[in-house]
């Protein structure tokens, strides 16, 4: 069983991702096999049963639904002798309508005397006795056709009527000509020419008063100018917030100057940011070898001095910079004001041309709408005009071309529904609804129940090599059990689960970890190592949580008073050998190395040479070593001791852990391509013999965290969990509630659901 390890860039790059609060973005692949596992796997049924209730839903309906048809008559329409008036366009849009005539035409046809004879012809009682829809006539893009369409539950019927309203319509064309008189044209005609005469009068002033005053279009310029001023005011706003900012950031500097190559990576611009971030990283890399150098030499050795006269000329080099960034800021200061500055001269000019406007702008509109006007009562009376040529009964032959291209047919299969399209509609109707449903289901549950949730949510298989059950009883009492209870049990067969899997025997170290706090891995960890040694192993466990260590806690019962005041952080600074930190356990049958002082730079340590080297020893020591180590998405910590080739068994507290914690560990181990080699279930409800259930639960005071704050820039104070309430007595709860005949549960899991009772 393999697994990809982080190197040191990868978890520092982590590190740095988790002080900002942001995480690396999974590709579209991992998206979606995230969402199948999370909303369709474990929701199949739902999709299944959806499906199947409206593809039969579609049935019924395609069953009981009357089908609608739909006849389509096409006519040709023109008029041969429409002549336009010769108008000179004054406006850009100018000119009369190519299809004006064919308008008019369609709305003859929809006109009610249209329609009441066509409905007389096809017969009223056939009306009333089946559904018509209102009749829709559409033109043929860019040609002289027209089709009259029908739908209607009576395919006959829908031709037949297409086709009346088609005749309909030729007989009332050929009665209306008849009726009109030719010699209205002349009376019009006359009315036209006067009308003519003062549009052209109105146009010769427009065009003047635009000439005399340089203007094309009123409304465009006005819109030109606003938009400007718009564009100014932005510009001038942008100014002042260019001048504001770096004033303060100017008066933020001569506040704090001796802080300010600290501040002003953050106060300056991206691009400017580089020769500090690079001086920074040079000074802390150059007090970083500070310590190896003293603990060498004497603070009067020459490679010391030297050494300080090198940090001298780097705290030298910021301050150089620092002078010139301010000397860059007052520039760009100058420059910015010189700019707001021209923007209001501008912007004066400007608002002198819209006051310009408003005044001539009366006049000019009151010239324009007179000669809209007179052009709106010219394209009058030409319609009118060649509508009269048009109906004139001694040209009607050939004036006019209107016949039908093609009658109405009855129609051989209905318009609605479409059985295949409505089929296709319910099964994306069903797996809507089930998608619908699978994401309420997964939205309000929000708690961890079972083991293929953690599955789903991670994106892929661990193997599960056991669920523990929940426990009446405290920690320590569970430790002195005599091998022959329920707990050791338990333990035995993830024991036997772990020997099957081949891990113990490629690997001779298994670290224990989390996903958060509180899951009860110290406990997990301490039973497995426990589990082996009864197993005829020489086992070691070692407490790895460097910020919060528990383990002494957790033995204190079977250890003497002052084991923690030296242990692994102690080894590994070199200040004690790996033998004199090692605790034996008879009652256990194990070898603890305990934390030992919580060190203020546990990052390090774990991420440093001497890890390797002491475990390498420890393996030709012990037969197998079992590590304690610290949540994963809370700290880095854990993927560091992975990096040096531990196998990271994933302890998960079911009802407990929340769902929102396991995609931050997804995409945690996705950015670094790491993967547990197993998972163990806390807090499961394990039947056994006919079905009941056991299981023990335990409170985790945690809240990691320090506040050091070294000359190197090393200082942090962030701590992953919560802070037991009860930490404010001084008193941390790793307890159990007792309560005869109940599975009880930690102090911090109250609200919690809880497994089945014992039986």
């Amino acid at each position: 069983m393999s697994e990809m390890m982080p190197n040191q860039q990868q978890v520092a790059n982590l590190e740095t991702n988790q002080a900002g609060g942001g995480e690396n973005e999974t590709d579209i692949l991992s998206m979606v096999l995230f969402v199948y596992n999370t909303y369709v796997r474990g929701f199949w049924w739902i999709y299944l049963a959806a499906v199947v209730f409206f593809f039969f839903a579609g049935i019924i309906y395609l069953q009981t639904v009357k089908p609608i048809y739909r006849s389509v008559c096409r006519m040709h329409i023109s008029n041969n002798n429409i002549q336009v008036v010769d108008l000179q366009a004054v406006n850009e849009q100018g000119g009369v309508q190519a299809n004006t005539f064919l308008n008019t035409q369609i709305m003859l046809i929809q006109s009610i005397d249209v329609l009441s004879d066509a409905y007389k012809n096809f017969g009223r009682q056939r009306m009333e006795s089946r559904k018509y829809l209102e009749p829709k006539v559409t033109q043929v893009n860019n040609t002289n056709l027209v089709d009259i369409t029908i739908d209607s539950q009576d395919a006959e019927g829908a031709a037949e009527l297409a086709n009346a309203i088609a005749f309909s319509y030729q007989n009332y064309m050929r009665q209306r000509k008849t009726d009109i008189s030719s010699s209205g044209a002349g009376f019009l005609k006359d009315q036209l020419d006067g009308v003519q005469d003062r549009r052209d009068k109105a146009m010769q002033e427009l065009l003047a008063f635009k000439q005399e005053h340089n203007i094309f279009d009123l409304d465009q310029t006005y819109a030109d100018l606003l938009a400007q001023v718009s564009k100014i005011n932005t510009q001038i706003l942008e100014a002042q917030l260019g001048e504001e900012e770096i004033s303060l950031t100017l008066a933020e500097i001569d506040r704090n100057r001796e802080d300010a190559t600290i501040m002003l990576p953050f106060l300056l611009p991206e691009e400017i940011q580089q020769n500090f971030m690079t001086l920074q990283h040079m000074f802390l890399t150059h007090e970083m070898e500070l310590p190896k150098l003293l603990a060498q030499y004497s603070a009067d050795n020459p490679a010391v001095k030297t050494h300080e006269r090198i940090g001298e000329m780097i705290k030298k080099a910021q301050d150089d910079e620092v002078k010139v960034s301010i000397r860059g800021l007052n520039l760009r200061l100058e420059r910015s004001t010189r700019q707001r500055e021209m923007l209001q001269k501008r912007l004066e000019e400007i608002q002198k041309q819209l006051a310009d406007l408003d005044s001539i702008g009366g006049k000019y509109k009151l010239l324009e709408a007179t000669w809209k006007a007179l052009d709106q009562n010219c394209s009058m009376l030409v319609n009118r005009i060649n509508e009269i040529r048009i109906s004139d009964a001694n040209t009607q032959l050939d004036s006019y071309s209107i016949f039908v291209v093609n009658p109405a047919v009855k129609a051989q299969k209905p318009l609605s529904p479409r059985p295949l399209r409505v089929m296709v509609v319910c099964v994306i109707l069903g797996v809507l609804l089930a998608g619908f449903i699978s994401f309420l289901l997964v939205s309000t549950n929000t708690k961890v129940t079972s083991p293929e949730t953690v599955f789903s949510i991670l994106g892929f298989n661990l193997p599960l090599f056991g669920a523990v059950p929940h426990f009446d009883g405290e920690e320590d009492v569970l430790l002195k059990s005599n091998g022959k209870e329920r707990i050791d049990e338990v333990f035995r067969n993830i024991r036997t689960s772990l020997n099957l899997s081949m891990l113990t025997r490629d690997s001779k170290c298994l670290g224990v970890t989390s996903c958060m706090p509180s899951e009860g891995k110290t406990l997990i960890a301490c039973n497995l190592a426990r589990a082996f040694a009864r197993d005829n192993r020489k086992v070691l466990l070692i407490d790895m949580d460097m910020r919060k260590p528990r383990l002494h806690k957790l033995l204190k019962t079977f250890l003497p008073a002052g084991a923690n005041d030296k242990g692994l952080a102690n080894v590994l600074v070199k200040d004690v050998a790996s033998e004199e930190v090692i605790r034996t356990v008879p009652e256990l049958g194990i070898d603890v190395m305990l934390c030992g002082p919580v060190p203020p730079n546990p990052n390090e340590l774990l991420g440093s040479d001497h890890l390797k080297e002491l475990l390498e020893k420890l393996y030709t020591q012990y037969d197998l070593v079992v590590v304690d180590t610290p949540p994963v998405t809370e700290v880095s910590d854990t993927l560091l001791i992975a990096s040096q080739g531990v196998s990271m068994l994933l302890v998960t507290r079911l009802f407990r852990l929340v769902k929102a914690r396991l995609v931050q560990l997804r995409s945690t181990l996705n950015s670094l391509g790491v993967k547990p080699v197993g998972l163990i279930v806390n807090n499961a409800d394990v039947p056994k013999n006919g079905g009941y259930g056991y299981g023990y639960g335990y409170g985790y005071g945690y809240g990691y965290g320090y506040g050091y704050g070294y000359g190197y820039g090393y200082g942090y104070g962030h701590g992953y969990g919560e802070e037991d309430k009860s930490n404010a007595s001084g008193k941390h709860h790793h307890h159990h509630h007792h309560s005869s005949g109940s599975a009880n549960v930690s102090a911090s899991d109250a609200s919690q659901p809880q497994p089945p009772k014992e039986k």
